[in-house]
């Protein structure tokens, strides 16, 4: 077999890998998306330590 039959055949399975393993990673995080529950952002902080953050920050920039 030459070299340039083997430089195609190489890059051929190569090609084959990268999109089959591509595919199974796109399926797999589509299917694991519908499982999590959707929750909305602003209850994962407690609303106490977002209170204190914002009461804090004007003094650390003010001195």
């Amino acid at each position: 077999m030459s070299q340039t039959a083997r430089y195609v055949r190489n890059g051929a399975w190569a090609g084959i890998g990268f999109y089959t393993i591509t595919a199974v990673t796109l399926l797999t995080l589509s299917m694991s998306y519908d499982r999590v529950p959707h929750t909305a952002v602003g209850r994962d902080i407690p609303v106490a330590l977002v209170e204190r953050i914002s009461h804090a920050l004007p003094v650390v920039l003010h001195g």
